[in-house]
């Protein structure tokens, strides 16, 4: 059991792994009770590779399919992929503009943007692949279901993933249950 502190002692750990911190990375290794061990996963900067004009049919067939350029899709947005929006910051209490000033610009990518994604989950020790895999396939079943950055409350930062692959092999997010 962990004290409401958080803290754990180094009894407790001793010998313990976290699979997640160890995929994901530890924040604080200086506080560290237990070891820590590197880093598994690799994300690599993302490249916009062009945008679809509707979202109605999300089957990577459709949307490979039917995208635009960059060059087409920056042109009919008249952005690089990026769009501001204002919004109006209302005070709960009274329903009214916010005294502190009610006007926000927020930048955003708009919905139909489509990137490049590439995974790689580093090994150092036999047999930790499959737990570690296991955990980042349902990483991803989990951000589908959230979103990326702020606002997703309010519908930005949406994604859908397609076209996965392990390796050569297809994948899809569907068969990973949470």
């Amino acid at each position: 059991m962990v004290p409401r502190d958080g803290s754990v002692s180094k009894a407790q750990h001793q010998g313990a792994k976290n699979p997640v911190a160890i995929v994901f990375g530890h924040m604080d290794h200086e506080n560290l009770n237990y070891t820590a061990y590197p880093t598994r996963l690799i994300v690599r900067d993302s490249q916009v590779l062009g945008a679809v004009t509707t979202l109605d049919n999300l089957a990577a067939e459709h949307l490979l399919g039917n995208m635009l350029t960059v060059e087409e899709a920056s042109r009919k947005m008249n952005s690089l992929f990026v769009e501001g929006k204002t919004e109006v910051a209302i005070d709960r209490n009274t329903g009214t503009v916010n005294r502190r000033g009610g006007l926000r610009q927020i930048e955003r990518v708009p919905a139909g943007a489509i990137f490049s994604l590439e995974v790689v989950l580093r090994s150092f020790e036999d047999g930790e692949d499959a737990e570690h895999l296991e955990i980042i396939k349902k990483g991803l079943r989990l951000l589908e279901n959230d979103a990326l950055g702020g606002y997703g409350s309010r519908g930005s930062g949406r994604i859908k993933l397609f076209d996965l692959k392990i390796g050569d092999e297809p994948f899809d997010l569907d068969s990973v249950k949470l």
